[in-house]
């Protein structure tokens, strides 16, 4: 049962990044009316930053968000 709570959890977070990576694609062409893919990369460089000061860091996670706000 707890694997399957996991697998839950784990799919709605997936889901949940998708979602924001496609309402991004979505309002960058309502106002643009241009399709412009260059919005993936900052989410790769996000990911990066936030693995970069997880792992090799060592930071704790409320340090890794705390630079974007």
């Amino acid at each position: 049962m707890t694997f399957l709570l996991q697998l839950v959890v784990t799919g709605f977070s997936l889901g949940m990044v998708y979602a924001l990576v496609a309402i991004g694609f979505v309002i960058i062409i309502n106002c643009s009316n241009a399709f412009n893919i260059a919005q993936g990369h900052f989410v790769l460089i996000g990911g990066y930053l936030g693995y970069t000061f997880l792992v090799l860091f060592h930071l704790p996670v409320w340090a890794t968000f705390s630079w974007r706000w």
